[in-house]
């Protein structure tokens, strides 16, 4: 029997994400572990680790499913919108997750090719015409603007998202290459 598709598994799976985010909302993302999402999600060690290797991996792996919920969302709600309009939809869904994105910034890995938010953003238009040039310095370019846009997006979160997302995604695109768009 495939466990993957054991509706066992994914019912704890599902327990060990929702438990994550009970967590961050009662705060101190800081003093998540493994062990006390074991607690909130009623179950042991062993069946975290069936799952995630470790907290890192769960925050990752709520990420990217965070961001594609978002992406279903989004073509669900904004068929034919402007890059811009889902870069605005991004940076709106962060600051009503901002506890997670906090989070998340704490356990991102800045080398990993699956970035978060950033890559979200970048998948808009940014890195088109420059992901079919091969040459080295578009592949830093790319490393660059990406990681200027965590930066931007990390700054924000850990300041509690108090500027208004259409004063960042400003920010962003006044120092970002004007061809990015």
């Amino acid at each position: 029997m495939n466990t993957k598709n054991n509706r066992a598994f994914r019912d704890n799976e599902e327990k060990i994400q929702k438990a994550l985010m009970t967590l961050l909302r009662a705060g101190n993302q800081e003093g998540i572990t493994v062990q006390r999402i074991c607690d909130e999600a009623k179950i042991n060690r062993t069946t975290f680790y069936a799952h995630f290797t470790d907290l890192h991996d769960l925050v990752k792996k709520s990420e990217v499913r965070f961001r594609e919920r978002l992406k279903a969302e989004f073509d669900a709600d904004c068929i034919g919108e402007v890059p811009q309009a889902f870069q605005l939809f991004l940076l709106r869904h962060i600051q009503a997750h901002a506890d997670f994105y906090r989070l998340y910034f704490l356990h991102r890995n800045p080398f990993e090719n699956n970035l978060g938010p950033e890559q979200a953003w970048a998948s808009v238009g940014e890195m088109e015409s420059d992901q079919t040039a091969s040459s080295p310095q578009n592949h830093y370019s790319q490393a660059f603007r990406r990681s200027g846009v965590a930066a931007v997006l990390e700054q924000w979160v850990k300041q509690g998202c108090l500027d208004e997302p259409e004063h960042i995604q400003s920010l962003l695109l006044q120092h970002l290459p004007e061809n990015i768009l």
